[in-house]
């Protein structure tokens, strides 16, 4: 599961989803991570320098499974948490979000 903790918004985040349409501070994508079952939601805020994500069923509540995977193995939570994997590397790699320990030197807002 990805920790919110270890990632921040990259300072070229905002001129880039200016883009896609962003005319706010808060910016939101959501996409279908697992048919059209479960699907992932995420915000950021930059006037507030914050961003979070949440995965959601096909009737909008949590998804469970995806949160609470301590009792046994559960294949569909799995394909989740990768796919979930996939689209947070995936916002690195575009400079949206940045991995690790943010230092001085770093490319943070």
């Amino acid at each position: 599961m990805i920790k919110v903790e270890d990632y921040q918004i990259h300072k070229s985040a905002h001129d880039k989803l200016n883009k896609f349409g962003l005319h706010d501070n808060v910016y939101k994508y959501r996409q279908w991570i697992y048919r059209n079952l479960v699907q992932l939601e995420v915000y950021i805020d930059f006037e507030n320098h914050e961003w979070c994500y949440q995965v959601l069923d096909n009737h909008g509540e949590l998804y469970s499974a995806y949160y609470d995977n301590e009792y046994g193995r559960n294949e569909v939570a799995e394909k989740v948490s990768k796919n979930v994997d996939k689209i947070i590397d995936k916002m690195v790699k575009n400079k949206i979000l940045i991995k690790g320990e943010i230092n001085e030197k770093s490319s943070r807002i």
